[in-house]
């Protein structure tokens, strides 16, 4: 399944793998949050503990620090791991070598 985004070739598999698990708690929690009349500030104070124990949780066979904000990963770029995306076979009209 193709991710739609600015860029059509961006596929789900090259996705940060802790980015993914973190919109997939998120999404949870908002649906659960739905069902319970709570204001906007108690909702982002429980999402905010819950943030924490994922960042703890946080791993992935790729990480390598950086300096990012949230997830400090050298291979993120926007919500892909560059170390997920095939090295390009030098086929196209754009492609140079590095002299």
């Amino acid at each position: 399944m193709i991710k739609i985004s600015a860029d059509p070739s961006f596929h789900d598999k090259w996705l940060c793998t802790v980015l993914a698990k973190w919109e997939t708690a998120f999404d949870a929690y908002l649906d659960q949050v739905e069902c319970f009349e709570i204001d906007q500030d108690t909702v982002m104070k429980i999402w905010a503990r819950r943030f924490e124990s994922l960042k703890a949780e946080a791993e992935c066979p790729h990480f390598e620090p950086g300096r990012l904000t949230v997830l400090s990963c050298v291979h993120l770029h926007f919500d892909l791991c560059r170390r997920k995306i095939p090295l390009c076979p030098g086929r196209c009209k754009r492609y140079t070598r590095e002299k």
